[in-house]
C-alpha cells in the first residue's frame, strides 16, 4: 500500500487524508504569551464541524478572558499542565485530565480564525509590546471569529481535578474528567475511553481516547464512515488504513480522514494511545457499540476475551457502516 500525503500545513480541502508530523502545522503565537498554538485541522478540511489545534510552551498568566457564541472547546492535556477555567470553577490538568467548555461559558471551527487574528507567524524571538500589538487586535475582535472578550473577569483559585471530576453530564454544560476516572471498554483488541458525546456537543462531535497493543493484535474491521476524524498519537504508534493507503502514525503526529473512506487502526508499538475526534459515526461510535466494560488498569491478560468480530455485523448495520 501507498503512504498517506504528509503535510507541513492543513491542505484547506475536506476530501484528502493526511498526516501532519510532529512540530508542524499552522505555528501562530500571541503576543504576550509564552505558547505556540498550532494548527492541525481547520474548518475547511472538516465543512466547518469541529477543528484541531495543539498548544505548547511555558509557564505564563493566562491569555485574556473570553467565551463564544458558538464554539465549544475542549482541552486535554497530553504534557505537563495546563489551567483551564469554565466561569468561575478552575482546574490544573495534569496530563489525561480533560475539559469540555460548551459555548456561552467563559474561558470550533471557524473560531481558528481568531488565533490567526490575534496572532503572528511564530518567531523565533517574541520582544514584541503587547500594548501595540495583541491589545489594539483584541479591540477589532468583537463580532468576528465568535470572539466576545470578557474585561477584568478574575482568574479564581484553581485545583487540581478532584475526585468528583468523572461525571460526563446528560447535556452541553461544562465538566472536567480527571484521567482514568471514567469506565472503559474492551473492542477487537483496543481499549476505548469515551470522554465528550454527541449529547454534550448540540450533535456536532465526539471525543474519545483509544489504546492498544501490539501484544493483543487489533481485529477492527475496515469499515467505512460517513464522518470526518482527526487523530493525534499520544504515546507510541498506530498503522491506520485510510481506502486504499496505509501509514504507521507515530507519536504526536496528527492524521486526518475524510467522511466517506474506509478505515481501520492498529497499535505498531507495546503500548500506544491516542485522542480521536470525529463528527458523527466514527471509530468511537463503533468501539461503544461493540465494547465489553473492562476494569483492569492496564491492558493484560483477559483483555481480548471475545475477538470473533463476526457478531458484531448487526451493530454495525446498525450504525450504517459496511
Amino acid at each position: 500500500m501507498a503512504d498517506i500525503k504528509s503535510t507541513l500545513v492543513p491542505p484547506g480541502k475536506p476530501d484528502e487524508a493526511y498526516i501532519v508530523p510532529y512540530l508542524e502545522g499552522h505555528a501562530v503565537d500571541i503576543p504576550s504569551s509564552v505558547s505556540v498554538i498550532r494548527v492541525m485541522v481547520t474548518a475547511k478540511e472538516t465543512n466547518n464541524t469541529f477543528a484541531l489545534v495543539t498548544s505548547g510552551g511555558s509557564e505564563g498568566p493566562p491569555i485574556g478572558f473570553h467565551c463564544h457564541d458558538d464554539a465549544h472547546d475542549i482541552f486535554l492535556c497530553t504534557k505537563g499542565q495546563v489551567s483551564v477555567w469554565a466561569n468561575e470553577p478552575g482546574r490544573t490538568l495534569d496530563p489525561g485530565d480533560m475539559a469540555s467548555v460548551p459555548h456561552g461559558p467563559i474561558v470550533p471551527a471557524d473560531w481558528i480564525e481568531m488565533f490567526y487574528a490575534m496572532g503572528d507567524v511564530a518567531s523565533e524571538d517574541n520582544t514584541r509590546d503587547p500594548t501595540k500589538t495583541l491589545f489594539p487586535r483584541l479591540m477589532e475582535l468583537p463580532g468576528k471569529h465568535d470572539f466576545v472578550p470578557v474585561p477584568g473577569h478574575p482568574a479564581t483559585e484553581v485545583t487540581f481535578c478532584l475526585p468528583t471530576d468523572s461525571v460526563i453530564p446528560d447535556g452541553p454544560e461544562p465538566y472536567f474528567l480527571k484521567a482514568d476516572s471514567r469506565p472503559k471498554y474492551a473492542a477487537t483488541g483496543l481499549l476505548f475511553k469515551p470522554l465528550v458525546g454527541l449529547k454534550q456537543t448540540h450533535n456536532r462531535f465526539v471525543v474519545s481516547r483509544i489504546e492498544g497493543t501490539t501484544r493483543i493484535p487489533s481485529k477492527l474491521p475496515k469499515l467505512s464512515y460517513p464522518s470526518h476524524q482527526a487523530i493525534i498519537v499520544v504515546e507510541g504508534a498506530f498503522r491506520v488504513d485510510v481506502g486504499d493507503y496505509a501509514q504507521e502514525v507515530q507519536t504526536r503526529q496528527t492524521i486526518f480522514i475524510p467522511a466517506g473512506n474506509a478505515a481501520s487502526l492498529a497499535a505498531t508499538t507495546r503500548y500506544a494511545s491516542l485522542y480521536v475526534t470525529c463528527d458523527g459515526v466514527g471509530f468511537p461510535a463503533v468501539l461503544g457499540a461493540i465494547g465489553k466494560e473492562y476494569s483492569s488498569p492496564v491492558i493484560s491478560v483477559g483483555f481480548d476475551s471475545d475477538p470473533d468480530v463476526s457478531r458484531y455485523e448487526e451493530a454495525f448495520e446498525r450504525l450504517g457502516l459496511q
